[in-house]
């Protein structure tokens, strides 16, 4: 006999409050992620920083974004879902303050492996609470 599958029903299908509020997270983590890919670029150059110094340091951000989604996966839920979604807010947040107003070299690099790290981190956590 094939094992059935059980889908969870929220009452309201796509209209209910939870669909729309996960919609609503998903679209505020997103419109986070594509502002700040979008505006680091040039904010480095704005900070004069090289052109090769923002090309690597976007290069190891990525990488540090990796990590993070192996860490997630390696940690799984032994702290649970909703505090590594917190704990990534909380870096995006401090990744965001270091490249306002005035910021060198060392600054734009921490923000970009915290950014990177965080949002690629937080990303599993996020898909699980709103699957379960």
């Amino acid at each position: 006999m094939a094992p059935q599958c059980r889908v969870k029903e929220w009452g309201g299908g796509f209209f209910s409050p939870q669909t729309l509020i996960a919609l609503l997270g998903f679209c505020a983590f997103f419109v986070n992620a594509g502002a700040y890919w979008t505006y680091i670029e040039v904010m480095g150059h704005a900070a004069g920083i090289g052109q090769h110094t923002v090309a690597y340091s976007v290069a190891a951000g990525v990488s540090a974004g990796a990590l993070g989604g192996v860490l997630a996966w390696v940690l799984g839920d032994r702290f649970g879902r909703l505090w590594p979604v917190c704990i990534s807010g909380v870096l995006t947040i401090v990744a965001a303050f270091l490249v306002r107003g005035s910021f060198g070299v060392v600054e734009f690099v921490v923000s970009g492996l915290l950014y990177f790290f965080a949002w690629n981190y937080s990303l599993a956590y996020q898909l699980a609470i709103v699957t379960h």
